[in-house]
């Protein structure tokens, strides 16, 4: 599946010109610095990485973004396996990516967009490793991923924020009686600390900006709006699955992990809460809608392994090929239609 998602990005990747936002990344890393006045640097670096790699090509630069789209692939099903998923919800999460609308938009073209969602899957699935039992390193690893993220996209502060929340909420709590997290976080905000000191250096530009933008160019939106467009972006079929994923982070029963016998290990409520918060700290803001696409395939991961779930009672087996045919269909209609991406815009 993640290798279909490649093959469409690269097969369509030169047909609709260089997006405005691509000029404005070449031009950024013909001019690298710790920070530009509406982003950090990570992004810079990597079009430059690009250029040199394949110079002046616009396949070879959305090379990139097609392979942060096969990570995405790969992690949402990875995320499925550590929620207890077997081979259907895997499947079935990795092709959830595939049938929305944003996600082969997203990584169509080049931007710190794509690369925010590969990033925040990273974080989320490397945390449930480590809740399962992982060594202890992969703290330090996820210090790593997140101090990176935070140098692709300010959107991974609000995420480390809903993170800490949905842990301090649950049993889990009991992590931060250990060093790992505040050494996780201190290696993160290292990497983030040339960026901040760019900012401060240069008058703090990126909050005057951000200001701007919730005044004078996001849309405001109500929130059934908000959410109908988000809806029409993972494609309206797919809600069943969504919505279904939180509520399984939210409700599941929880039994004990056969790795670690205890019944914390295997309390998701926690993942459950931190996609909450994210959707309320957006909710509150004047956001666009792309906002959220990076926590989504938490919630497509989750539903994927509902819908596992009653499949092995023996419920909804003769529909769910057809369920995923209408998927399917659906998000090729939509693809299709000239008026959906300017919906959403």
């Amino acid at each position: 599946i993640g290798l279909i998602m490649v093959l469409i990005q690269m097969l369509t990747a030169g047909r609709y010109g260089i997006f405005g936002d691509e000029f404005y990344y070449i031009e950024c890393a013909g001019n690298l610095d710790f920070g530009y006045v509406d982003h950090p640097p990570l992004v810079a670096v990597i079009t430059q990485f690009s250029l040199i790699l394949f110079g002046k090509s616009l396949l070879g630069l959305r090379f990139f973004a097609a392979m942060a789209g096969l990570f995405t692939v790969l992690l949402t099903a990875a995320i499925a396996g550590e929620l207890g998923g077997g081979r259907f919800a895997r499947s079935l999460s990795a092709f959830m990516i595939l049938a929305s609308i944003a996600f082969p938009a997203i990584f169509n073209f080049f931007s710190m967009n794509g690369f925010d969602v590969m990033f925040c899957c990273l974080i989320i699935y490397l945390l449930l490793k480590i809740l399962k039992g992982a060594p202890t390193w992969n703290w330090i690893l996820l210090g790593g991923v997140a101090g990176l993220g935070l140098m692709n996209k300010y959107s991974v502060l609000v995420l480390g924020f809903a993170i800490t929340v949905g842990l301090l909420l649950t049993s889990h709590r009991r992590h931060f009686r250990t060093p790992w997290p505040y050494l996780a976080a201190a290696l993160a905000l290292l990497i983030f600390l040339p960026h901040v000191i760019w900012q401060m250096s240069n008058g703090l530009p990126t909050m005057e900006f951000m200001k701007n933008v919730q005044l004078y160019k996001n849309q405001p939106l109500s929130i059934p709006a908000f959410f109908l467009q988000l809806i029409l972006a993972m494609n309206p079929v797919s809600i069943l699955v969504w919505v279904g994923g939180m509520l399984f982070l939210l409700f599941r029963k929880r039994k004990s992990d056969p790795d670690t016998d205890s019944h914390s290990s295997s309390d998701v409520r926690w993942l459950g809460i931190t996609v909450a918060v994210f959707f309320f700290v957006y909710l509150r803001q004047t956001a666009k809608v792309y906002y959220l696409f990076p926590i989504m395939p938490i919630l497509l991961a989750a539903g994927a392994v509902g819908w596992e779930d009653l499949l092995r009672k023996g419920k909804f087996r003769k529909i769910s090929m057809a369920y995923i045919v209408l998927l399917l269909i659906s998000a090729t209609l939509l693809e299709i239609n000239p008026d959906t991406q300017e919906r959403l815009d």
